[in-house]
């Protein structure tokens, strides 16, 4: 894959450092789905930035023009695409712009209809590759 210098995603270790900083409660993020879907995705970064280090593969985020991907995983020659999408509608232009870039990339969409968040944070995630 072609690497360029861009403007990184900020993420740390843990999520309680950054909900610490919220005013408002769990159960208050939880009924506004725009928070609260970028409460899901933050815990699934600092998840797999933790499981990057611990299973020795590259993340990265991915953008071109209007097109992105949450989370690039790289290993050796293996790489994979992670996209969360809060809504109802699975139908994604990033994802589909990532694959015809990238033909041999395994993707994996995870939202309403698809592997979900839950589930995702349980598995192991070498086993993505």
């Amino acid at each position: 894959m072609r690497q360029r210098s861009s403007s990184p995603k900020f993420q740390v270790h843990n999520n309680a450092l950054v909900s610490a900083q919220k005013v408002v409660g769990f159960s208050e993020i939880k009924k506004e789905p725009e928070k609260w879907g970028r409460m899901v995705e933050s815990a699934i970064g600092k998840y797999l930035l933790n499981q990057s280090i611990a299973r020795n593969f590259n993340l990265f985020y991915w953008r071109e023009g209007n097109d992105e991907v949450d989370s690039v995983l790289q290993k050796e020659n293996k790489v994979v695409a992670l996209k969360l999408k809060g809504g109802v509608s699975q139908r994604n232009k990033g994802m589909e712009s990532f694959k015809r870039k990238y033909a041999e990339a395994k993707v994996y969409l995870m939202g309403q209809n698809a592997l979900g968040w839950k589930d995702f944070l349980k598995m192991e995630v070498s086993d993505l590759f």
